[in-house]
């Protein structure tokens, strides 16, 4: 499925182009905004996107302007205009694509079909990291998928595999891996994230992964992981409310 906001100072035009993908069973549009402000608070509340749909020409924050400023919140960037003459300025400023108005299902379509591609090419690519085995002074690539938890102490992060003697690390911030990777892991610590996947049961302030070991969940972060379960219809990891 892939989750998408659209963005456009026109009431009138967003009810349009919902109307135009109505009858797309693999795109949900989440929430619709008529300003960029308002959709940035509320990428920053809820989370990151795949698809931002935006028209350039807003009252506030231009579309263009948009590009950059939700950029932590999005995988691609589709530019919505009337006008040719934005067309070389968009991509200037790397828009993945660009709709034309009045937006048609078809058009909509085929980007889609576009970004999926390039979606499925960035899959294999982005899912791999750097890291080093602790013990060992050589950097190797680790597959992301491998992973079923990762945790923070200081500048270094820790990543465990289903083998229990393996440990790898890395330097970078929990924080910068979970805004890449958020649809791998979820945070339920300030400390830790989990891999997705690897949610066998969720109780009362605990996750339980694959490998057999529980976790906690700290308060913080239980609503996040309820609105997981709740997205996911993994009703029936949930033995009793997080």
């Amino acid at each position: 499925m892939i989750y998408a906001i659209v963005i456009d100072d026109s009431r009138l035009v967003i009810k349009d182009f919902l109307l135009e993908v109505k009858g797309f069973p693999d795109l949900t549009i989440i929430a619709t905004f008529e300003g960029v402000e308002e959709a940035s608070h509320f990428l920053l509340e809820h989370g990151k996107v795949n698809i931002v749909f935006c028209d350039i020409q807003m009252p506030d924050i231009s579309g263009l302007d948009a590009v950059a400023l939700l950029q932590p919140h999005y995988d691609y960037f589709i530019a919505i205009s009337g006008f040719t003459e934005y067309t070389t300025a968009a991509f200037e400023k790397d828009v993945d694509a660009y709709l034309f108005k009045p937006v048609k299902a078809a058009d909509v379509r085929k980007k889609l079909i576009k970004l999926k591609r390039l979606q499925q090419k960035d899959f294999e690519k982005r899912f791999h990291y750097f890291v080093k085995q602790t013990g060992e002074p050589v950097e190797d690539l680790l597959d992301l998928r491998r992973v079923l938890v990762i945790t923070s102490k200081h500048n270094d992060v820790f990543f465990t595999v289903e083998d229990p003697q393996i440990l790898y690390t890395a330097t970078v911030s929990l924080t910068r891996l979970e805004a890449t990777y958020s649809d791998l892991f979820i945070r339920i610590h300030r400390s830790t994230l989990v891999a997705r996947k690897a949610i066998v049961k969720i109780t009362e302030g605990k996750v339980w992964l694959s490998n057999e070991k529980e976790y906690t969940v700290s308060e913080t972060y239980r609503e996040q992981l309820r609105r997981f379960v709740a997205e996911h219809k993994i009703n029936n990891l949930l033995k009793n409310s997080v």
